[in-house]
């Protein structure tokens, strides 16, 4: 069995301040969390991808799958 994170990336808005993170900052949000992963022993850390238009994305909260 492996364990891993994936993640989507999504430009997210912040729920406490309601500003939407910029595209770089996203990109740093991800790389940090891909070394952190690394570094904790994680199998996988995969980035996927939607086609869908921004302003069609709902907004993304953690889960927990188990």
């Amino acid at each position: 069995m492996e364990l891993g994170l994936f993640t989507l990336s999504d430009l997210i808005t912040d729920p406490k301040t309601c500003i939407q993170m910029n595209a770089h900052d996203r990109i740093d949000e991800t790389f940090k969390a891909a070394t952190l992963a690394d570094q904790v022993g994680l199998d996988v850390f995969g980035v996927g991808e939607h086609h869908r238009l921004p302003q069609s994305t709902p907004q993304r909260r953690p889960r927990v799958v188990s």
